[in-house]
């Protein structure tokens, strides 16, 4: 209970009672380090704060449940690969990994995926306004569930080249995942930044021809 703070590196080690964050705890550094062999639990009231980022030293045994209003600006390496990780997070979330959990229940205002981030059966991330990005990091699971609010998902190809080839796939199984039948519309909309662009530029057109007839 209570609060523990540090300027720089707040570390906490455990050896196997788990580190319980109960109500009205809070952890508040720029860089929160935990590690501890009987999981971390919050019950949704005690919460961590890191400006900079969350991660794991000597790895964690047990589940993870941080469910309360916790800020945290980003993920670093975490691994828990036996252990289900529940994380709620009040703003922007970056995942640099390597993270790997058993299953991994993720939300947040804004994520974005730079590193690896893998689970080893469900893998379940949700976005408000700020969407899901999915840059140049890599994430995996048996089943993947990806839901944004407003913001969208965003994927990012690794050139030029294989923007149309990433999109033609992405396309491919989403039908496939939603059961879409062969000559059917699809239920989704998947867009490249040069099809985005050019929608905008018609609309301008548009927007100028109506003007110019007032």
């Amino acid at each position: 209970t209570g609060s523990l703070g540090a300027g720089t590196l707040l570390s906490l080690v455990n050896a196997s009672g788990g580190i319980d964050l109960r109500a009205g705890a809070i952890l508040s550094a720029p860089t929160v380090d935990l590690t501890t062999s009987g999981g971390i639990k919050s019950n949704g009231t005690g919460i961590v704060v890191a400006s900079t980022s969350l991660f794991s030293s000597g790895g964690i045994s047990g589940n993870i449940v941080l469910d309360g209003a916790n800020t945290i600006a980003a993920l670093g390496s975490l691994s828990a690969t036996g252990s289900d990780f529940q994380l709620t997070d009040t703003g922007k979330l970056t995942v640099g990994g390597p993270v790997a959990v058993a299953n991994a229940t993720v939300s947040a205002g804004t994520i974005a995926v730079a590193g690896t981030f893998s689970a080893g059966t469900l893998m379940s991330l949700s976005a408000g306004g700020g969407g899901i990005a999915l840059n140049s990091g890599t994430l995996s699971g048996s089943v993947v569930e990806l839901g944004a609010s407003g913001g969208g998902i965003t994927v990012s190809a690794s050139s030029a080249n294989d923007v149309k080839s990433t999109a033609d796939a992405i396309t491919e199984l989403l039908r496939t995942r939603h059961k879409i039948m062969p000559g059917d519309t699809d239920d989704f909309m998947v867009r490249t930044l040069e099809e985005m662009a050019a929608m905008r530029t018609e609309t301008t057109r548009t927007m100028t021809a109506l003007l110019a007839g007032i």
